[in-house]
């Protein structure tokens, strides 16, 4: 069909996310996004829970500023960007992933830094 050619060929693979293939496909069917089939709210996730060794980070290119608890999520992340040329309405549920992994380490640091001021200041370390 000629509505899926609205974006150039070469972003057409199989992997490509039409909206006219999606409201013609058979809702018996799995959908797919970009980077595999599509997850419904409560679904099953298939992200990495481990953190990433030093070589895995090495390999995937990560800048050191980004060699942190969240590492294991920042690699399927740029690799989803990177297979869908950074398309910003892509890989949208990895980047929620990543980005609330950064929001509980910055939780962690913060409470840490609150215990360490109020302990300093002669507070018991508790609130």
């Amino acid at each position: 069909h000629r509505l899926c050619c609205v974006r150039p060929r070469s972003l057409l693979d199989s992997h490509s996310f039409c909206f006219y293939c999606e409201l013609l496909r058979d809702p018996r069917e799995t959908p797919r996004g970009p980077c595999g089939p599509t997850r419904t709210m409560g679904g099953g996730h298939d992200l990495p829970t481990t953190p990433a060794t030093r070589k895995e980070m090495a390999d995937a290119n990560l800048m050191v500023a980004y060699r942190d608890a969240c590492a294991h999520l920042l690699i399927p992340l740029n690799k989803c960007r990177r297979k869908t040329f950074y398309m910003p309405w892509e890989c949208g549920h990895l980047r929620h992933e990543y980005e609330r992994c950064q929001y509980v380490e910055w939780l962690k640091r913060s409470k840490d830094e609150t215990v360490r001021e109020s302990a300093a200041a002669g507070g018991g370390g508790h609130h």
